[in-house]
């Protein structure tokens, strides 16, 4: 483990032992949502002494490691794993209490079911994290799950782009969870960039299709500043947002508007590109599109 963590211990096959440093203090409301969470994203742990010293004991059952799955499973499973991984991290950091900076990024202390691939995370509820920051803790699962990857030997295309996108530093969690929401077949279909992409109105009452036939496409109400224009709603800003081509496919970023922008009803963060699959829903503010590939 990395110079930040400090040791785990496995204790047994079901049990994992987290000995906190002395001057650790428990972080009492943590601990509390440990004990009564209801979505079951945390691997069971409970507060024991031994010789007058505080200790974390941790029983994951009958779950694998995701180190174990990776290695022993295909890249179209690994894929929806890992993106499973990332959606889970939103959920603890939406909880409003627990940090990201308070989980074990080791691999084999992340579980995962072998029926519902539901991921269980082990969090250590002592006032002192296990890294510096939620932004370390990120780079350190990114670049362990990259090191994973490679080791299966099995790099294709979209491997690649997996790769890519765990390399960059300044990744977050919620571009990393839109990221993975493409399937492992809309990767595969992206080996070959689409001539052009078309978004289809679904309210075609309100607003035509925009067919997105240049690199860089701005989308608003603003007739003279965009590529496609939106008429008839006042929550569209001017300049809403951008769609990209670049060499793998189409790329959305929303531009800092008012009333936002969303990819299959998850809100984009301003100013941060997000991949396109096709029949993806795009909600412009108030206006809905179906992404095609033409």
């Amino acid at each position: 483990m990395s110079g930040t963590e400090r040791a785990l211990y496995q204790f047994s096959d079901r049990e994992i032992i987290f000995r906190p440093d002395d001057q650790d203090m428990v972080c009492a409301t943590e601990y509390k949502v440990m004990q009564n969470q209801k979505t079951e994203y945390l691997i069971p742990g409970m507060i024991m002494t031994l010789n007058g010293k505080l200790q974390m004991i941790y029983t994951p059952g009958e779950q694998s490691s995701v180190s174990e799955r990776i290695e022993l499973s295909d890249p179209e499973t690994w894929y929806e794993l890992i993106r499973q991984i990332f959606i889970t991290m939103l959920r603890i950091r939406e909880n409003g209490i627990l940090h990201l900076s308070s989980l074990a990024a080791d691999l084999h202390y992340i579980y995962v079911s072998s029926i519902e691939n539901r991921i269980c995370f082990l969090y250590v509820p002592f006032s002192k994290r296990l890294y510096k920051s939620d932004i370390e803790f990120v780079q350190q699962l990114c670049q362990r799950l990259a090191e994973k990857i490679h080791s299966t030997g099995d790099i294709k295309v979209h491997t690649q782009q997996i790769l890519k996108v765990l390399a960059d530093p300044t990744i977050t969690v919620r571009t990393l969870t839109q990221f993975f929401h493409i399937t492992k077949k809309d990767l595969d279909s992206q080996q070959i960039t689409p001539r052009g992409l078309r978004l289809i109105s679904l309210q075609p009452e309100r607003t035509e299709d925009l067919a997105i036939t240049k690199e860089i496409f701005l989308i608003g109400r603003n007739i003279s500043g965009t590529d496609g224009l939106i008429r008839d709603s006042l929550q569209v800003g001017r300049i809403h947002c951008r769609i990209n081509r670049i060499e793998d496919g189409y790329y959305i970023t929303d531009l800092n508007s008012t009333n936002g922008t969303r990819i299959n009803g998850q809100e984009l963060e301003p100013d941060q590109a997000y991949p396109i699959s096709e029949h993806d829903t795009i909600q412009i503010a108030d206006i809905s599109f179906r992404a095609e590939f033409v």
